[in-house]
């Protein structure tokens, strides 16, 4: 039947709190190994997430595919990537914040 979920795509969310974030920082670690999500709100990191390359490339693609499913139903988002600035703690410039510009 096509309304069944198969048990391997079922999530349990033990925390369902929504969280609104209002800065995100992306950064690679030293040994390209990894790529980290901070999110934060209120100048707070909230959740930190590890991925590797190949896994946030996947986020990446899904997060294109749910946007390009959204535009379809409610029209195109137009929007650009927010003036970048160095990490207080950046030790290379690779590592920046996006700062949120509304």
């Amino acid at each position: 039947m096509p309304d069944e979920v198969s048990p391997q795509n079922q999530i349990m969310i033990l925390d369902p709190k929504l969280i609104h974030s209002d800065a995100v920082l992306i950064e690679t670690s030293q040994n390209g190994e990894e790529v980290i999500l901070t999110i934060a709100s209120g100048g707070v990191a909230v959740n930190r997430y590890a991925f590797s390359p190949k896994h946030a490339k996947r986020l990446m693609l899904l997060l294109e595919r749910k946007l390009a499913e959204y535009e379809t139903q409610f029209g195109t988002l137009t929007t650009e990537l927010p003036l970048e600035t160095l990490s207080p703690n950046s030790e290379h410039p690779a590592e920046v914040t996006h700062q949120n510009v509304d």
